[in-house]
């Protein structure tokens, strides 16, 4: 019986470590990434405006509402989950770059509410999501090498 009770406090005190581990993270993260097309302004952005309506390219992405639109530069989306609650934003911009080139800049602003899920997400990368509809959209237009980079 004695055993019980010792497995009963280690995993007490285990969750509550993680509970405290998670409230030293911040509860707003946010990761800008960037990626160069080989593609003109319009054409980049003829392929991210439709984001809100996940794209069958991207079929990894969160619901998305557009919040505000300046074409062909910026657009602003808010991440929702399952429920329609707001999750976190994103800012797309774009810019025109070298020999034709466009540069798309994406950040994400995420929120975490609850310490435990924090505390698990901490370890994983920040910008995998991000990383991962800009490689999509760079393989869209023609970019199959594409590296996206801080900020």
């Amino acid at each position: 019986m004695t055993w019980i009770l010792v497995v009963m406090w280690g995993l007490v005190a285990v969750l509550a470590a993680m509970f405290v581990g998670g409230l030293t993270v911040p509860v707003t993260r946010t990761v800008t990434r960037t990626v160069t097309v080989p593609a003109p302004r319009e054409a980049t952005w003829a392929l991210l405006r439709t984001v809100d309506t996940t794209p069958a390219w991207c079929a990894a992405l969160p619901r998305m509402d557009v919040r505000r639109e300046v074409a062909p530069a910026s657009l602003d989306l808010v991440l929702l989950d399952d429920t329609g609650q707001q999750t976190g934003a994103w800012t797309l911009s774009l810019a025109d770059g070298a020999d034709g080139a466009t540069r798309v800049a994406l950040s994400e602003s995420a929120t975490v509410k609850n310490p435990l899920l924090r505390f698990l997400r901490s370890f994983r990368n920040p910008a995998r999501r991000v990383d991962a509809f800009l490689i999509a959209a760079a393989a869209q237009l023609g970019e199959d090498d594409a590296t996206p980079r801080d900020g």
